[in-house]
């Protein structure tokens, strides 16, 4: 079996057996819009800490308030939300 032909049929059997999946940048902005609800996405950067890679959001309410939410790449937890003044 070639190499493509496995990695075609591990892929999903990885997903089908729990293995988590990566937060994708569209879920990231989901996920920080729980933690805001009604604010708009301003700036969104994927970025590697010590602790691995992490997705900070700035997110802007209807009222002018930002707030920063930093999510878990690998599995989509808000690690932290915070008012940014």
């Amino acid at each position: 079996m070639s190499n493509l032909i496995q990695t075609m049929v591990a892929i999903p059997l990885f997903a089908a057996l729990g293995a988590p999946a990566a937060t994708t940048l569209q879920d990231a902005e989901r996920i920080a819009l729980t933690a805001v609800p009604g604010g708009i996405v301003q700036d969104i950067e994927r970025e590697r800490h010590l602790g691995g890679d992490v997705f900070d959001v700035e997110v802007l309410t209807p009222e002018g308030t930002e707030y920063e939410v930093i999510i878990d790449a690998d599995d989509g937890r808000i690690l932290s939300t915070r008012r940014d003044d």
